[in-house]
């Protein structure tokens, strides 16, 4: 098989295949844009190769969108981009979809025909022999004998294991500098998070291992905080907990990628929290990410840090949403090594209520809700892939809750997943001044992971505090797995 090229899309403006198909029925061929996320690196070698096979002939490209499975088969042939990434309009607007035909786009493929595939269609497994694993939207599909690397500068989304000392996590969330309740120095009865943090990880003899932080460093998407505040207060912990920046595990809030502002040719709304965790880990660091390690006392750790400020619809701002086939296509492309692994998923979005009842906040309506729409098929996935703790921020009120759902076995009536729980630990706020009745505190959690000879025991501790006051147990509970 010739080199090719795989395209990713989403429908967010309309159903992009039927519009396509639409101009094809019409006129006999659509021009198809790649809408480029601005995060992603320059593609012009791999449309130079593309364009110079096309010289000979049309080529068969894919177009996929993971979210809900759909894989087609598109022959190309003709394309035009602009070098170095440079966005150029479509050759032929009137042969463009009505919702994008104006914009301008760092590619443009002319399309004669758009099949739809099964999983069992023979082009299927020739053009998606290996889905790729990822959130970009272009993949180059190299021929099956070319031994060339594929983008390089793709970020290793299930790293090798890294041995840590300590056997316990720190767990912190929703520190929401802007509405935050901390002095930035010590004063009478008064002292910075940090100080607290790190004086009560050493009165208590905390040996950490792992620090997660489960999103909303910034309130109201306020990115100068990102920099001027969120970073130097992560690099005082590590440098107080001696961690290295591969043993702190991040994932976004709603308060740190603004949906509000979402913009789906190039996802700009995401440059911000992107650059904060290039300045962070010295690298570019992609928020889906298997993290692995191997904590003192030798227990194997995997950590998914999952992306739940995503969009499903644009009437959906105020829920989380994951994706959960990204995820799927990640694990199944990294399964576990070691059947003793403990495995841990964290996202920012609940997976299960911690409040009792939604508050609204009028000033940013676009975080209203906890819930994360894709839950169901998250916690069955989870589940399947012998996860057995999710964490998670949000609401500010720290919760644990042990939830299990059927699910059908081997396409039979056999429930599966009943007797195989996930144990959901919501952290509350680590600092923020917006608290509600149902916690009056702000909290952080620390799990002590023990590996016995025939079952692993986590020990949860959650801290309450305020910033004139030293933290104290809120809740201490061990769970047996």
């Amino acid at each position: 098989m010739a080199d090719t090229i795989l395209l990713r899309f989403r429908d967010f403006s309309a159903d992009t295949v039927a519009q396509h198909q639409a101009l094809i029925a019409r006129i006999g061929y659509t021009w198809w844009g790649w809408w480029k996320k601005s995060e992603e690196p320059d593609r012009t070698p791999d449309l130079e190769r593309l364009k110079a096979q096309l010289e000979t002939g049309g080529v068969e490209i894919g177009l996929f969108d993971k979210s809900d499975d759909r894989f087609y088969k598109a022959y190309v042939s003709e394309c035009v981009f602009g070098k170095a990434s440079v966005r150029v309009t479509s050759p032929m607007p009137r042969a463009t979809p009505l919702y994008y035909r104006k914009e301008k786009l760092p590619g443009w493929f002319k399309i004669t025909r758009i099949e739809a595939l099964a999983v069992h269609d023979p082009d299927y497994g020739r053009l998606f022999r290996s889905i790729p694993i990822g959130n970009e939207t272009f993949f180059r599909l190299p021929d099956s004998g070319d031994k060339t690397p594929v983008h390089e500068d793709r970020p290793d989304l299930a790293p090798r294991s890294i041995r840590v000392k300590g056997r316990q996590l720190l767990h912190l969330s929703d520190v929401h500098f802007g509405e935050y309740a901390f002095p930035a120095s010590s004063g009478p009865g008064q002292y910075p998070l940090d100080e607290i943090l790190l004086t009560d990880l050493q009165k208590i003899g905390a040996e950490i291992g792992v620090m997660v932080l489960s999103g909303d460093f910034t309130t109201r998407a306020d990115a100068n905080r990102l920099f001027s505040e969120a970073l130097p207060f992560l690099r005082k912990l590590t440098d107080g907990l001696a961690l290295s920046v591969d043993q702190v595990v991040m994932v976004p809030g709603n308060h740190d990628i603004p949906l509000r502002d979402h913009d789906p040719l190039n996802y700009k709304h995401e440059e911000a929290y992107l650059t904060f965790l290039r300045e962070f880990y010295g690298r570019k660091v992609e928020i889906m990410r298997l993290n692995r390690y191997e904590l003192e006392n030798g227990q194997p750790l995997e950590i998914l840090s999952m992306n739940s400020v995503r969009l499903r619809a644009p009437s959906q701002k105020q829920y989380g949403y994951v994706e959960w086939p990204l995820y799927r296509s990640l694990l199944e492309s990294a399964p576990t090594v070691d059947p003793a692994t403990l495995r841990i998923a964290v996202l920012h979005h609940h997976l299960v209520p911690a409040s009792t009842e939604e508050i609204v906040d009028p000033q940013y309506p676009e975080a209203a809700m906890s819930m994360t729409l894709d839950s169901g098929s998250i916690v069955e996935g989870l589940q399947r892939y012998g996860f057995k703790v999710a964490l998670n921020g949000h609401q500010h009120i720290p919760r644990l809750t042990k939830i299990a759902r059927g699910r059908l076995k081997d396409d039979s009536f056999d429930l599966a997943g009943l007797d195989d729980p996930l144990h959901v630990l919501g952290g509350g706020s680590a600092g923020t001044s917006r608290l509600f009745p149902e916690m009056r505190d702000n909290t952080y959690n620390l799990l002590s992971i023990d590996n016995g000879e025939k079952q692993t025991r986590i020990e949860i501790r959650i801290r309450r505090f305020n910033s004139g006051t030293q933290p104290r147990d809120h809740v201490r509970h061990t769970l047996s797995l």
